[in-house]
């Protein structure tokens, strides 16, 4: 959790950044309706990267979406899962692989509750000739922006874990 002190100073941004979340944020569940369950939140910040040019206000915009979780949403502290400058290898322990669930779904319990997923970092695309279609991603800090599928992961497996975790464990709840 953040210092009362910290946390402070960003009541505006904080407010430019929840309606950032709202605006770019992915919805895979189905329910439209207030949750009766817990709230979880995972937020990555990856700011500093080795191969592409760094995310400048990353940790900021993390600490911002942590605060108006916090401060306006009611999520409780040791709910929120916050991860900074996560390289691949922690994408796939906290998301999954094809045929294994990740930590995040660890997690979270509670038919009614609902996950709150933000990534503040690079994300791109890389044409998949084979498929003739462009595949989105995001970046871990060690990602190589020249080889996305070998070194970044992919964000259509990041939405279907978390249909997955919707389907499977927040039946009633539902995941954003």
């Amino acid at each position: 959790m953040l210092h009362n002190e910290r946390r402070a100073g960003l009541t505006r941004f904080a407010r430019l950044a929840l309606g950032a979340m709202a605006a770019i944020g992915v919805c895979v569940g189905t329910s439209a309706t207030a949750h009766a369950g817990t709230t979880y939140a995972l937020i990555i910040a990856n700011k500093t990267y080795r191969h592409t040019g760094d995310v400048r206000f990353a940790d900021r915009d993390a600490a911002a979406i942590e605060s108006v979780l916090v401060d306006t949403k009611g999520v409780q502290p040791q709910n929120i899962f916050r991860y900074e400058n996560a390289s691949v290898g922690d994408l796939t322990f906290l998301f999954g692989t094809a045929g294994q669930p990740g930590r995040i779904a660890q997690l979270v319990s509670g038919r009614d509750s609902e996950l709150i997923v933000y990534f503040a970092g690079h994300g791109s695309k890389h044409l998949d000739k084979a498929r003739g279609k462009s595949v989105p991603y995001l970046l871990g800090v060690d990602s190589r922006p020249e080889a996305l599928p070998q070194t970044a992961y992919a964000l259509d497996t990041v939405v279907e874990k978390l249909k997955n975790i919707q389907q499977t464990t927040l039946t009633n709840g539902r995941v954003t």
